[in-house]
């Protein structure tokens, strides 16, 4: 069993680019004092520090309850369990790095329509928009959704002109001179969420159960009457019924866990390389975990032989163009992967 590293300590991330060795340790040096020293300020323009600091109820830093430091906590201890399996060394992320955040000043930081949390890189932070989760299940689900993220593999490119990301779990960000090239590029970012978020569903009951300050969340989730609701949603939603992860009755609503798209073209790819490599692998799980495995060990080249061995030359590559919302690239890929199934299998 490996030892944990100290808290406030994480393995150091690779950093590319042709700036010179000094500016590469510079900048080694922040990305790892942000992790110990995380400060939301960072993020802010300097007059909406100054607002915060005036009108801290209306803009501020919520203070986290206990059943969301536990949760922190629970999903450290899971993803470390993950990282020993993967040969990697466990780290904790401290609960500091987390900031659980009113609405406004969410949005200051991440304007994206309906983000609920977001992951900031060079900054080692986690941000997460509380009036956005309307649950403590919900809180709970996007507190390891980006903590997952934050524990991936991360690669910076550092140059005379920028420091930025140049890989985030799956994610390939397009280096400065590319960029210049030919325009910039995020690729497999919704491969990356798809992954992500999978290991969040697989979690979530865990760090539910496990958590004594949820206690009455998770009887209400396993009760008979909860399952008998969720049946007749799903049906009626047309999506498997362990998609739902929380129902309020009282709003007549319900919360589904997110990157479903992306994650039906995940498990259509899991299941056709598991029935194309039985020889290999004792079961799906074992191909599923080679997708977790690249994400926090960083190398995708094991995960692009076994789809492209599935699919036919060129596959992987045209994944990576599947984006991270819901619009029409998820169905593209899926579209795609059926077609290069069958007519490898029509080939052989």
């Amino acid at each position: 069993m490996s030892e944990k590293m100290p808290m406030g300590e994480r393995p150091e991330p690779i950093f590319v680019g042709h700036a010179s060795d000094a500016r590469k340790q510079e900048a080694m040096s922040e990305v790892m004092n942000n992790f110990r020293e995380s400060n939301l300020d960072d993020l802010l323009p300097e007059n909406l520090n100054i607002i915060k600091k005036l009108l801290y109820e209306k803009f501020g830093e919520k203070e986290k309850e206990e059943y969301q430091l536990r949760t922190i906590e629970l999903v450290n201890q899971a993803t470390n369990e993950l990282l020993e399996e993967f040969g990697l060394k466990p780290f904790d992320i401290p609960e500091k790095n987390i900031h659980i955040v009113r609405e406004s000043l969410y949005k200051q930081i991440d304007p994206a329509p309906g983000a609920a949390g977001c992951t900031i890189g060079p900054s080692q932070t986690i941000v997460i928009n509380d009036e956005s989760l309307p649950s403590p299940l919900s809180m709970s689900g996007a507190i390891a959704h980006e903590m997952i993220h934050l524990k991936g593999y991360y690669a910076f490119e550092v140059s005379k002109k920028r420091f930025a990301s140049h890989r985030t779990g799956l994610v390939i960000d397009t280096t400065y001179k590319k960029s210049k090239e030919s325009g910039y590029y995020r690729a497999f970012k919704g491969l990356n969420e798809s992954v992500v978020s999978e290991l969040e569903k697989r979690l979530f009951n865990r760090i539910v159960v496990d958590n004594e300050h949820l206690s009455s969340e998770s009887e209400r989730i396993n009760s008979q009457q909860f399952y008998a609701v969720r049946a007749r949603i799903a049906k009626q939603e047309g999506i498997p019924e362990d998609e739902i992860l929380d129902i309020s009755e009282k709003k007549k609503s319900f919360t589904r866990f997110d990157y479903y798209s992306q994650r039906r073209v995940l498990n259509f790819i899991v299941d056709a390389v598991y029935e194309n490599n039985k020889e290999s692998f004792q079961s799906r799980d074992e191909i599923l975990k080679q997708f977790f495995r690249a994400h926090f060990q960083g190398n995708i080249v094991p995960i692009a032989r076994l789809i492209e061995k599935t699919f036919g030359e060129g596959s992987f590559r045209f994944i990576s163009v599947m984006g991270d919302n819901e619009g029409k690239t998820s169905s593209m890929v899926m579209d795609y992967l059926v077609k290069q199934k069958a007519r490898i299998v029509k080939t052989e």
